[in-house]
């Protein structure tokens, strides 16, 4: 749930409100559910295979998000695993 609000918040700082982000277990996700998965450290091996992929290595360092989601967001690629 950390996660969910921290993007939320820097997704909204970055002029991204609109932007839905939600919160789902291991056992929910699905490229189709998602168009960019975030999440920590641990369990970046079970998303190795999905299109779009942000691993945190610490879940509440807000300026590592931050700088990740930019990232992501400016790329023009549709797949990347950033870590």
């Amino acid at each position: 749930m950390i996660m969910e609000m921290n993007a939320r918040k820097i997704l909204s700082s970055m002029g991204y409100a609109n932007i839905s982000v939600s919160h789902l277990s291991l056992s929910d996700v699905s490229p189709e559910k998602a168009d960019l998965m975030i999440c920590g450290l641990d369990v970046a091996y079970q998303l190795r295979d999905y299109p779009r992929v942000i691993v945190l290595r610490n879940i509440i360092m807000l300026d590592e998000l931050s700088e990740k989601l930019q990232a992501a967001l400016s790329t023009e690629k549709n797949r990347f695993f950033i870590e």
